[in-house]
């Protein structure tokens, strides 16, 4: 019995520490999408993600955008790991049907 009860002692120091870590100590990663004022249907856009990870630990994060319906692109979605304190720009060139 004491060995349960050191066992959820522990478990629930670890989750306290990772929520602390994850949601009070540290910043939220965010993301800036970087487009030209105007696309065209017919012609090749660039749309650039911007995502910095604000973090002070490596993160691995599923990034899913909603294009413009002209794009016709219904699931745009990238994997991306950014290391602590750091940031990455993720480009994509997409045509308007």
């Amino acid at each position: 019995m004491p060995v349960a009860r050191y066992a959820l002692l522990l478990m629930l120091v670890l989750v306290s520490a990772d929520y602390i870590a994850l949601f009070i100590a540290g910043k939220a990663p965010r993301a800036l999408r970087k487009l030209m004022d105007r696309m065209s249907n017919g012609d090749e856009n660039r749309v650039e993600l911007l995502i910095e990870n604000r973090l002070p630990f490596s993160v691995y994060i599923k990034v899913v955008d909603e294009l413009p319906v002209q794009c016709q692109h219904r699931s745009w979605l990238r994997n991306v790991f950014l290391k602590g304190n750091s940031q990455q720009s993720v480009v994509d060139i997409v045509t308007g049907k």
